[in-house]
């Protein structure tokens, strides 16, 4: 299978963009859990304005049912990915 320079770069930038189910839409700046047990759960992060809230959100998760450790702690390397410049 042949893949295009363009579907390459387009495949780097989705993974830069992936952290385990967390998914980053820039268009809408959100961060969307593609989990199977809770598809689709969302944080708008223009309500993540303080390291406060951002550890809010993952205490919040932390204690859905439907979260394991793994759905945590990518959440966390999101964060720190989408943030780093914020908070360094």
């Amino acid at each position: 299978m042949y893949i295009s320079e363009r579907e390459k770069l387009e495949m780097e930038q989705n993974a830069q963009k992936r952290w385990g189910e967390w998914v980053f839409v820039e268009s809408n700046n959100t961060l969307i859990s593609k989990n199977d047990m809770h598809p689709n759960y969302e944080i708008d992060l223009d309500q993540c304005n303080t390291p406060k809230e951002i550890l809010q959100w993952i205490m919040h998760i932390h204690h859905k049912t439907w979260a394991t450790d793994e759905t945590v702690m990518n959440l966390i390397r999101a964060f720190d990915h989408l943030f780093e410049d914020l908070y360094i």
